[in-house]
């Protein structure tokens, strides 16, 4: 195993059908694709895969051919003495202009300490391992979703103003600093606040929205309109709750037993459903 790079793999990978483009970062067994009879690093690197972690180096050209490399080892940490400065060297090479034209799937990374992403993805990002936004700059433009899904705090996060997948800060226990994009297209969850306070939601949310973790509607602003569903299944009052005006799917108050002082949407896809049990 080479120090400083655990058992992280990278992958780069396109899509026979579709063309796309998924970055992966995760356990796998270890590969990486240069140009054959290059040096290490090589300056010019045609890449169709990559996949790197290094207990075992090898590399592979256009061919059938996989030769191991061990004697490149001692040059290869020289050049990358992390396991970020090679992400890093990595993005940039499968980047044009900054601008990533797939997914990034980084979801074994456990910090963002001097991880230069790309300004676009065009695709998703999984940061879902990150639980600190230390050093973390994110695109100003994701195509896809953006998993933040083990962050616990979201002090200094800057978050792109328009995410067209879903939002995941299902760790997030407080909304203390968090400013949410303008627009989310897919579903946003925050399950695990426990209150509203500080909470300003997008005007409107694409998909379902998850607040499961609050048990009161004080200091709730709900968007006017979601896209699906609205999961409020900890709430145990209904007093003070203004639900949305329209609602695509179903709305979920499962620890309410009663449904005094709730005023349903004007519009509603599916069904309230109240104690388990279905009320429209």
């Amino acid at each position: 195993m080479l120090q400083g790079f655990g058992t992280k793999t990278i992958r780069h990978a396109r899509s026979r059908d579709r063309g796309n483009s998924v970055l992966v970062l995760s356990e796998a067994r270890p590969c990486v694709f240069f140009k054959k009879g290059s040096d290490l690093p090589p300056k010019e690197v045609q890449m169709k895969i990559i996949n790197a972690t290094l207990h075992d180096i090898r590399f592979q050209g256009f061919g059938d051919e996989v030769f191991t490399v061990e004697p490149y080892r001692d040059s290869f940490l020289r050049k990358f003495p992390s396991f970020i400065s090679f992400l890093n060297w990595v993005l940039e090479k499968i980047c044009e202009d900054s601008v990533y034209n797939g997914s990034l799937r980084l979801d074994g990374l456990t910090s963002a300490k001097d991880l230069i992403l790309p300004k676009v993805v065009s695709g998703y990002l999984n940061l879902n391992s990150l639980t600190s936004i230390e050093g973390l700059v994110l695109p100003r433009k994701i195509g896809g979703y953006l998993d933040l899904s083990g962050l616990t705090s979201a002090e200094n996060l800057v978050l792109p103003k328009k995410i067209n997948g879903y939002l995941d800060l299902n760790s997030l226990t407080s909304a203390k600093d968090l400013i949410l994009p303008e627009v989310i297209n897919g579903y946003l969850d925050l399950n695990s606040l426990t209150s509203a306070k500080d909470l300003i939601l997008p005007k409107k949310i694409g998909g379902s929205l998850c607040l499961n973790g609050l048990t009161s509607a004080k200091d709730l602003i709900l968007p006017k309109k979601i896209g699906r569903s609205l999961y409020l299944n900890g709430l145990t009052s209904g007093k003070g709750l203004v639900l949305p005006e329209t609602i695509g799917g179903y709305v979920y108050l499962n620890s309410l037993t009663s449904a005094k002082d709730l005023v349903l949407p004007k519009k509603i896809g599916g069904h309230v459903y109240l104690n388990n049990s279905i009320l429209k």
